[in-house]
């Protein structure tokens, strides 16, 4: 079992790990339905607009944006790309999951399109991190 300090030292691998389990769990359910629909997918290999990914399915868009929490710490705020919250097919989607075995407990999401930004609190920016 991941320490909490390992899994904060290595938080890219598992923010890619679970980013990889969400692809296939949704590709998996859409690929089941009758009839099956097949799932367009396109990652972001620089991320400067905050958009991880790009998916499609059956002529809709959607842009990604992934945020990872395991269910042992407190909740914490959170950037969301202001190119994400102004796009009419932007989303954010939240993977919970569980820190001891890995496996997503849950997927939250967020848009499509995102409710206006007022209707949210704002937490402080944190400088020089």
């Amino acid at each position: 079992m991941p320490t909490p300090q390992f899994l904060q030292h290595y938080s890219r691998f598992f923010e890619n790990l679970l980013g990889h389990r969400f692809l296939f769990d949704l590709g998996r359910e859409l690929v089941l339905r009758n009839p099956p629909q097949l799932l367009g997918i396109l990652k972001a290999q620089v991320d400067m607009d905050g958009v991880d990914l790009t998916l499609t399915c059956a002529g809709t868009i959607r842009n990604v944006q992934m945020k990872t929490r395991s269910n042992a710490p407190a909740a914490t705020s959170y950037n969301i790309s202001d190119l994400v919250w102004s796009s009419a097919d932007g989303c954010v989607l939240w993977v919970i999951y569980d820190s001891n075995t890995l496996d997503p407990l849950s997927y939250y999401l967020l848009g499509c399109p995102l409710p206006p930004l007022s209707s949210f609190r704002v937490a402080p920016e944190k400088k020089g991190l």
